[in-house]
Formats: structure tokens, C-alpha cells, sequence
């Protein structure tokens, strides 16, 4: 069977039953030999953390930087005495993210190899995220939702994407001719790769952990954001082996589905449709489906239990 991993699991934590949050997680290597996602979660009675990773590069060792981000950044937030100020967390999010890209070993591996990273923290009746890359996170709400934008250089005439212009900035100010930093893809209109000229590396993505070879270009400096928990009713988070061939609307649809009769919606299945769907649409593309890491997160529970002693004292 396709499906090499399934995980579900109903957390108890900050003072809430095991029914308040579930959440599933579907891991499949698509068309590839190797799996470079890796995820993580981690829980105690203060916070839950969630996390995907999604590694690149050369000679299938992307896995070693996402391995290394995925082991490391959880602790590099919540251990930063800023965190457990009023109003930090989301500093303290941008700092755990450029703290664990300086943990990385100095080496050909990590130089020439990256990772994305997206989270999501629940503290204090409120839902924290933060993500470098292209592993998009989607937030959905009772009658809308808000999914990130990819760190991406895309646009045409004069409408350009802000990582474009950062680029290009940068290059103007190091009074280096931008062209050099900007490549057109030859496979997708109006996209740009990264690149640099002491390297022929060419990175579709404009933010991540690792790919030391193209710094300062490439930063691993997060965009963040923050809403009231009650505003959510589910979380998507995944690795672009999703969304290259789903997008947010249609994944959320999906989710929705399995609400309907029981008001509490099943992770595990909503989970399974997706990866499914996404290899199938894969395999009408003719192409060799990329690695695929899907969690869905319930938030539904959470808000029916009014949970008290969670109001945030930020």
C-alpha cells in the first residue's frame, strides 16, 4: 500500500480531556526512492507544537538538514527566555528559527542542502505560526481561511512577489547587478529561481534552513503570525508534494467533508483523502510525484470546553 505511515493522535494536555484536540499525520514518499519530510510534535501542559519539514538538494541529503531542524527548533523557541515574556512569542518564534540555522554543522551537506519549516504553537488560547519556504500552512476559520505565502520570487511586468523585491534590493545595495541573483525558470512562467554567482546551485525557494551556499540572499528568517484559537476550526500543514497539485480551497473542502455528520472532524481520513488525491493528480500529470507530508489538526473540541486558566496574560 502506498501509505508508508499513519499516525493519530488524541493529545491531553494544558488541562483538556483527550477529546479536545486530534490530529492525524500521513507521510508517503510519492514517486521517490527516499522520504527528505520529516514532522514533529511535541507536548506538554504549557504548549502543543506541531511541525513540518520538507528537505532539498543535492544527492538525496536534504534529510540531514530537515532532521537536524525538526530535532532542534522546538527547543530553540521555547527555551529562549523571550518567549515567556508578555507579547514575545512570535519574536521568540523568529529567533528559534535563526538559532537552530546557526546550529547547523559547517559542512558540504549542510551547504549545499536545505529544509523548509513551518509551525504551529498553541499557547494561551491563541495559535501561533511561523514557516520558511513552501510548506504551506492553512488556517481555516468557520466561513473563510488564511494560508501562508511561499517564500518565492514570482510575477510579471511590474507585479512582483515581496521576496523578488527583497532580492532585489539586496543586490542594488551590494551594488551587484541583480541578474545575477534572479533566473528565470525555464519550466514555469513568470517564476524565478535563486541563485548566486560563486555557486550553480539554483533554489526554487528564497527562504530556508541550510543552503549556506546562497546566503546572504537566502535568510532563514520567518514570517509569523498569531490569531484567538477560537477563530480556527482546523489547521492543514504540508510539504509542497501537497500543494503543487492541491490547492488550499480544495484541501479545505476536503477536511470539511469529514465534519458533516459527527461535528468533530476525523484527521486520519481527512489526512488519507489528501495524500491520495494528490498522488493521483500526480500521476495524470505524468509526472513522478515528490515526497508528500500531510497533518491536519482538529481545533473544534478545544472551543466547545471553554478551557479555563488559558486566557493569555501576554
Amino acid at each position: 500500500m502506498f501509505l508508508k505511515k499513519l499516525f493519530i493522535y488524541s493529545l491531553l494536555c494544558l488541562g483538556l480531556s483527550a477529546a479536545d484536540i486530534k490530529y492525524g499525520v500521513i507521510s508517503d514518499n510519492g514517486g521517490k526512492p527516499f522520504m527528505q519530510d520529516r514532522y514533529r510534535v511535541n507536548i506538554n501542559k504549557s504548549q502543543i507544537f506541531f511541525g513540518v519539514f520538507d528537505g532539498h538538494g543535492s544527492n538525496e541529503d536534504g534529510h540531514m538538514v530537515a532532521e537536524l531542524v525538526s530535532s532542534r527548533i522546538y527547543r530553540n523557541i521555547v527555551k529562549d527566555n523571550i518567549y515567556f515574556k508578555a507579547n514575545k512569542i512570535l519574536q521568540a518564534i523568529v529567533l528559534g528559527f535563526q538559532k537552530t540555522n546557526d546550529e547547523l554543522p559547517d559542512y558540504q551537506e549542510i551547504k549545499k542542502n536545505g529544509s523548509t519549516g513551518s509551525v504551529v504553537l498553541i499557547k494561551n488560547n491563541r495559535l501561533y505560526y511561523g514557516y520558511v519556504g513552501d510548506s504551506k500552512i492553512v488556517v481555516a476559520s468557520k466561513n473563510s481561511y488564511s494560508e501562508s505565502i511561499d517564500h518565492k520570487m514570482i510575477g510579471n511586468g511590474d507585479s512582483f512577489s515581496d521576496e523578488y523585491h527583497r532580492i532585489k534590493a539586496l543586490a542594488i545595495k551590494n551594488e551587484i547587478d541583480y541578474s545575477y541573483f534572479i533566473k528565470e525558470s525555464r519550466s514555469k512562467e513568470n517564476f524565478f529561481r535563486l541563485t548566486v554567482p560563486w555557486s550553480s546551485k539554483r533554489l526554487a525557494m528564497t527562504r530556508s534552513f541550510g543552503d549556506k551556499e546562497l546566503h546572504p540572499y537566502l535568510i532563514s528568517e520567518p514570517d509569523v503570525h498569531s490569531i484567538f484559537i477560537n477563530d480556527a476550526e482546523f489547521v492543514i500543514i504540508a510539504s509542497d508534494g501537497l500543494w503543487d497539485v492541491v490547492s488550499a480551497s480544495e484541501a479545505i473542502n476536503i477536511v470539511e467533508r469529514e465534519n458533516i455528520h459527527v461535528h468533530k472532524i476525523n484527521c486520519k481520513i481527512a489526512a488519507v483523502k489528501l495524500v491520495k488525491l494528490a498522488l493521483q493528480r500526480w500521476q495524470a500529470h505524468s509526472s513522478k510525484a515528490d515526497n508528500i507530508t500531510v497533518m491536519v489538526i482538529d481545533l473544534k473540541q478545544f472551543h466547545k470546553n471553554k478551557v479555563k486558566d488559558l486566557i493569555s496574560n501576554e
